[in-house]
């Protein structure tokens, strides 16, 4: 349970991240409004705990840890989504957008249990990191 949760401390650093899956159901009541969502940290440290994250899930699928796996795949998933409001420049959102999908595939697949399906993800998410870092790092 440790990984989880320091999947949890790095995530709730960027808590505000939640946000997100609120807006994609408006509210019924009128005078509820949404506040603007904006990142509380920033990108190097957003991609500090991504990193953090990838390798805690990457030790929980070798140690076969898969609910703390599955945890921490789902937590990266929606910090992926963080990732477009760090940038407006169209690559940037367009790796972003494949970052989040490739997170999103990572924790069905380690939802599955099987260790080859998710070591595929999780080397698909990897190279996408690469794939972003190459052209902005």
């Amino acid at each position: 349970m440790r990984r989880a949760w320091i999947g949890l401390a790095v995530a709730g650093g960027s808590l505000s991240f939640a946000g997100i899956l609120t807006l994609a159901d408006p509210p019924k009541d009128p005078k509820v409004k949404f506040k603007a969502f904006k990142p509380v940290q920033d990108v190097e440290h957003l991609m500090a705990g991504q990193g953090k994250l990838y390798g805690d899930i990457k030790d929980a699928i070798i140690d076969d840890s898969w609910a703390d796996a599955e945890t921490m795949a789902w937590l990266l998933a929606e910090l992926a989504n963080v990732n477009h409001f760090q940038s407006t420049d169209p690559r940037y959102q367009k790796i972003a957008d494949s970052m989040s999908t490739g997170c999103v595939a990572l924790a069905k697949a380690v939802r599955k249990r099987d260790k080859k399906k998710a070591k595929d993800a999780l080397t698909t998410v990897g190279n996408r990191c690469k794939a972003c870092h190459d052209i902005f790092q």
